[in-house]
């Protein structure tokens, strides 16, 4: 990538950037006072396939141990482009886990026997954060309320459905006969009926 100063329109900046292009530098836009530019993917003919190195400089730049970068290249080419994109997306999980571990940078296996061995195939033992566990714990929550008014909108039409065909007099007969007199004398006397009216249709309809 080159980050270039923008000047007053002087010959030697449009010469420069003249040459940028030619050489198949892309422009990327304009950071503050400055042209930002990457240089178009390069591509390495193999016997079987044509290769980037784009993806792999990518790997390399997320892995933390630089070392045998050719090797690391050799393993990379071997792999299939799911294979590839495995390999970037559990790096990140690694690099989680090798940081939560403090792992120490000599004890972090080479990039090339990483790729040989599948590590992306491991199962790590990472910690949810607790932003993220608060996050799951909170889907969760909201699932189970949606699951519980999904619920309570079935008893709901069950119950209009038995009055319309008188068969809820008898249901409801049958929740005060479980009740206790305490119960039945009580300020919550409707309120303990109707919820032993739901249990008796759940637990006969559903």
């Amino acid at each position: 990538m080159i980050i270039y100063r923008t000047t007053p329109n002087d010959d030697k900046a449009i010469i420069y950037l003249n040459k940028l292009w030619q050489d198949n530098w892309i422009y990327c836009g304009q950071l503050n006072d400055k042209l930002v530019f990457r240089k178009e993917e390069k591509k390495v003919v193999t016997k079987n396939k044509i290769e980037t190195w784009d993806d792999f400089d990518n790997f390399y730049l997320l892995y933390p141990r630089k070392i045998a970068k050719k090797q690391a290249q050799k393993e990379w080419i071997r792999l299939n482009e799911k294979e590839k994109t495995l390999a970037i997306d559990w790096l990140k999980k690694w690099n989680t886990y090798w940081k939560i571990h403090k792992t120490e940078k000599q004890y972090i296996s080479h990039p090339s026997s990483w790729l040989s061995a599948q590590r992306w195939n491991d199962e790590l033992d990472i910690p949810i954060p607790p932003e993220e566990k608060y996050q799951e714990e909170l889907k969760k929550d909201i699932e189970e309320e949606k699951k519980n008014e999904q619920d309570k909108l079935l008893v709901n039409n069950k119950i209009l459905e038995l009055k319309n065909s008188g068969e809820y007099e008898r249901i409801e007969k049958e929740a005060i006969s479980q009740l206790t007199e305490v119960q039945l004398n009580s300020m919550f006397r409707n309120r303990l009926i109707d919820i032993r009216v739901r249990m008796i249709i759940n637990s006969t309809y559903f």
